[in-house]
């Protein structure tokens, strides 16, 4: 019945297009000088943040820079999670191109609070 509700609501098509415009807005993060790579497929991504975009250092540990992110997210609205200082996504199959924005947009302003650059 799953499978079947997935093909009649078009949820494949669905989150390919989307998945596109997310990783598309994704990549507009990598103009900060903390990004230091996004990567990934449809609507699963990460997003790294570097110390040093040049080198990709990683942050110092005990700067927290992942968790803090998440932090700030989740007081956006946005729930997702971390490993490390990477911002790890995986939105449910019906996300909608609004909402895609709006994540991109939330962990843009996230990362801005966290660094301060």
């Amino acid at each position: 019945r799953n499978l079947q509700i997935i093909e009649d609501e078009g949820l494949v098509e669905q989150a390919a297009s989307v998945g596109e415009r997310l990783q598309a807005g994704l990549r507009t993060l990598l103009s900060h000088p903390n990004v230091g790579e996004v990567r990934g497929l449809g609507l699963l991504a990460a997003v790294e943040l570097v110390a040093d975009k040049t080198s990709r250092a990683p942050f110092e540990p005990g700067l927290a820079v992942g968790p803090r992110a998440l932090r700030a997210m989740r007081e956006r609205g946005l729930i997702s999670r971390v490993r490390g200082d990477s911002i790890l996504l995986a939105p449910p199959l019906v996300t909608s191109l609004e909402q895609a924005g709006r994540m991109v947009d939330i962990i843009g302003e996230s990362i801005q609070e966290v660094v301060r650059v």
